[in-house]
């Protein structure tokens, strides 16, 4: 009986060895077997989409809008009313000029007068542009003073916003200045970029 257990317990330790060693044999094969590569045709085989800097390169060349032939790029040579120039991709046009009184709120001092200036911004850029009454532009005299833009609801249009490529708008800037003032001229230019855009108005 007792040579029966021995034999026994002899047979299920045997056993529980078998099978740890088949476990550790087999893990070991698992870990050094080789990853799977799929090729095709000798060459291993790539995918993925296109890198974002071309992407972004492409649609910023679909987004561009042609600059017509005649219009000049701007210089420190004024323009005339009427005449449209390129500044880095935005036309801008002074359409025409007048004179007002102002509004029930805001007269203009006595001697003086409102010039009202109608203007149209497109943009030809590649980019959204802001446009600003106050920033963009700015009005001097022969003596290089400049005015500040005069609030009055005596104008058709506001000149502010942000235009998106190929967008336009037309607006005006009214400024008070002495009604005998000579050298009046108008700029248009962003602090973040290189020169102006000028037109002469008297």
């Amino acid at each position: 009986m007792e040579k029966r257990k021995w034999l026994l317990y002899t047979a299920v330790i045997c056993g529980l060895l078998l099978t740890s060693a088949c476990s550790n044999d087999k893990g070991k094969d698992d870990a050094e077997a080789p990853p799977v590569v799929s090729e095709s045709g000798g060459n291993s085989q790539e995918t993925g989409t296109k890198p974002q800097d071309q992407e972004e390169g492409n649609a910023g060349a679909e987004d561009k809008q042609e600059v017509p032939e005649d219009v000049k790029k701007a210089s420190d040579e004024p323009a005339a009313i009427g005449e449209a120039l390129n500044y880095h991709g935005m036309i801008v046009k002074v359409n025409g000029i007048r004179d007002s009184n102002g509004d029930d709120y805001l007269k203009p001092k006595a001697g003086n007068t409102l010039k009202v200036l109608d203007i149209t911004v497109e943009n030809r850029s590649d980019a959204e542009q802001v446009v600003s009454s106050a920033n963009s532009f700015d009005l001097t005299d022969e003596s290089d003073k400049s005015y500040m833009e005069a609030i009055t609801s005596d104008i058709k249009q506001s000149l502010d916003g942000t235009l998106a490529p190929g967008q336009k708008l037309q607006g005006e800037i009214a400024y008070e200045v002495g009604k005998d003032v000579k050298g009046l001229k108008l700029s248009y230019g962003d602090p973040l970029k290189e020169g102006r855009a000028y037109w002469a108005l008297n």
